[in-house]
């Protein structure tokens, strides 16, 4: 972990592969070398690793998120919104989550009942989540609530002046 700490996931991989010929029911250590090998974009081997640890613990919520994220690199939005759906079955508070996934609606499906569905749930989870507020405000936006997007981008705003994307 020490090398991965310092972003030296060359070094580390081979250390987490020790690691699991040692011990090759840990799904920890396959998740951790998954993270490690999606840092050194080696992104097949990432999502091997992430389905072991999940093949291992299915109740491992941070191999579902990671690989999600891992997913969200394809064309098809639907196996990144499984893997995050899968991640909040195991945790309902999961923020990061709410948050990706509701960006996957957002963008990818244009599905905006859900998006917004999602950034609620953020920012219930924590109301300081500014990003959420610019994500939900393009939600509203694309919604046709112009008010309720001039709200949440307007908070957006007061604590991000540099973000140009929200002033357009």
């Amino acid at each position: 972990l020490t090398y991965c700490k310092i972003k030296d996931y060359k070094n580390a991989i081979p250390l987490f592969s020790q690691a699991i010929k040692i011990d090759s029911t840990n799904g920890n250590t396959y998740r951790e070398r998954g993270k490690a090998e999606y840092l050194f974009n080696k992104f097949d081997d990432a999502k091997k690793d992430y389905g072991k640890a999940i093949t291992i613990n299915s109740d491992d919520v941070e191999a579902f998120y990671q690989r999600g994220i891992l997913k969200e690199k394809s064309k098809d939005p639907q196996p990144a919104i499984d893997d995050y759906t899968n991640a909040l079955s195991i945790n309902a508070n999961y923020e990061n989550a709410y948050f990706n996934r509701g960006k996957l609606y957002c963008d990818q499906l244009h599905n905006y009942v859900l998006a917004l569905g999602d950034f609620n749930k953020v920012l219930e989870l924590n109301p300081d989540n500014n990003e959420a507020y610019f994500w939900r405000g393009k939600v509203k936006y694309n919604g046709n609530d112009f008010k309720g997007a001039n709200n949440d981008l307007s908070r957006y705003i007061d604590y991000v002046s540099d973000n140009v994307e929200a002033l357009i």
